[in-house]
């Protein structure tokens, strides 16, 4: 604790030394005993570095006279200068030192125009200010974080951060109205969240989105949204080639990097683990809407509960027709270490399935008979003929030649289109060959039919010269 410093000085009125002169102190308001003396030394000084706190009277002694100066004496002065300004607490136990920085130049440092009783601010305090304080320099914080003890209530017409009075424990970014947030990056706009709600990444504007989300990539060709999950881990990195992925992305969307650059598109891609068990890895479900029924509505404008449609434009905001046999639609896999196109809907509504010449033909069966067997085991109230008595096949055949899957109730079982498609061909061809095989047959007999017709009309003849011989 630093000492309390009590310097008196003792000089004639023609400026000597007054040798022999002895200052005295004592606590505030006595005359005993003497806390601390000390003589005048050859400069005329007489200092006293007393160490025990409180409020004391000093006197200076020469001779018989005597000069006492009270600490409780009020000066008032135009000027003061001092080097270290000491001010006592109100308990007179400790002080304030207050010590001037080394200025290089004359300043001034002014106080606040106050309206009442106030405490100044002090760097290095917990201190609350109650009022409304405007700065117009920054404010640097350093290793320190900004923190909102109190909630208080959002002025809407101000741009504020806050801790909100709402007892929702919020804190509230709030801008007026009109106004907007932005996230930049050097001076760079990276994130603009909208009056009305929208967010702009990488943009400010968009004239057709009125709440929503804007995600401009500028010029990047890879991910544009890509969703992940801590507990996934599929394995998947560059097996795909663009785009790469890490393994922990379950959905990723991007521009269609099978396009030339800067064309545009969309390329989606779902990802997921491949363990036994997990089937389906990308699920759209649609709910909701009232489709068109069909047969009695499937012109062009019949809707269904999941629509979708391929259309072109001429690149000068105008749609155009699709050219003759433009495949619309199409579904590919990969086989034999490459993409294989597998399926295709055109513009004329036909479809085209893989013509793979690895297909199996239904040559070793009766595939009339195996068409009725069909009928079967799918068609109720079927009106039986006594040809149905021929037929010889059943479910069972049914699964095994791949027209229908094999479930554990009838009524579940699939039909394979493609592969009744495929046994309709060969039924009908099984058909075709009967019928040329009847009229090679019935081409036969009609050629007998002529010898024996021009045999009789020989024999006939014949036995006309016969007769007509006799009769002469």
């Amino acid at each position: 604790m630093p000492n309390i410093e009590i310097t008196r000085w003792a000089f004639d009125a023609a400026g000597a030394i007054v040798t022999g002169s002895v200052m005295n102190v004592y606590d505030y308001n006595t005359t005993t005993p003497v806390r601390a003396t000390v003589n005048v030394d050859a400069d005329g000084r007489m200092n006293i570095s007393h160490a025990t706190e409180g409020r004391f009277d000093s006197e200076v002694v020469s001779g018989t006279q005597k000069i006492r100066f009270k600490w409780d004496t009020a000066y008032q002065v135009r000027e003061i200068e001092v080097a270290n300004l000491l001010v006592r607490n109100p308990a007179f136990t400790f002080k304030y030192d207050i010590v001037p920085a080394a200025i290089t130049a004359d300043r001034q440092l002014n106080l606040p125009l106050i309206t009442g009783t106030d405490t100044l601010a002090a760097l290095g305090m917990a201190q609350t200010f109650s009022a409304v304080n405007t700065y117009t320099g920054r404010i640097d914080m350093s290793a320190v974080p900004l923190r909102f003890t109190v909630g208080v209530a959002v002025a809407a017409a101000q741009y504020e951060v806050v801790r909100d009075a709402d007892a929702t424990n919020q804190l509230h970014f709030n801008v007026p109205t009109g106004a907007t947030f932005e996230f930049s990056v050097n001076d760079v706009s990276r994130m603009v969240m909208g009056a009305n709600g929208q967010v702009f990444m990488n943009d400010t504007a968009n004239a057709n989105n009125t709440f929503g989300l804007t995600i401009n990539q500028l010029a990047a060709d890879n991910h544009a949204l890509t969703i992940k999950s801590s507990d996934v881990n599929h394995g998947v990195t560059t097996m795909l080639g663009t785009p790469a992925v890490e393994i922990d992305d379950f959905f990723v969307i991007l521009k269609d990097p099978n396009l030339a650059a800067g064309a545009g598109g969309v390329f989606m891609v779902p990802l997921g683990p491949d363990p036994a068990g997990i089937q389906a890895n990308f699920t759209m479900l649609s709910t909701g809407g009232q489709p068109s029924v069909t047969p009695a509505a499937t012109g062009a404008n019949s809707a269904s509960l999941i629509k979708l449609s391929g259309f072109e434009h001429d690149g000068a905001n105008a749609l155009v027709n699709s050219a003759a046999n433009s495949l619309i639609f199409g579904v590919s896999g990969r086989i034999a270490g490459g993409e294989r196109s597998l399926f295709f809907v055109d513009i004329e509504g036909d479809l085209h399935v893989d013509g793979s010449t690895t297909i199996t033909a239904f040559d070793e069966w009766d595939d009339v008979s195996l068409v009725r067997a069909f009928d079967h085991s799918r068609t109720t109230g079927l009106i039986r003929t006594k040809w149905d008595d021929y037929v010889q096949y059943n479910r069972k055949d049914l699964v095994k030649a791949g027209i229908i899957s094999k479930t554990k109730n009838p009524s579940d079982a699939m039909v394979n289109i493609t592969q009744l498609q495929r046994l309709h061909n060969g039924a009908i061809w099984q058909l075709g060959t009967v019928a040329m095989a009847q009229e090679e047959r019935l081409s036969l007999v009609e050629q007998r039919q002529e010898q024996e017709n021009l045999l009789l009309q020989v024999e006939i003849q014949r036995l006309r010269v016969l007769v007509e011989g006799r009769q002469e």
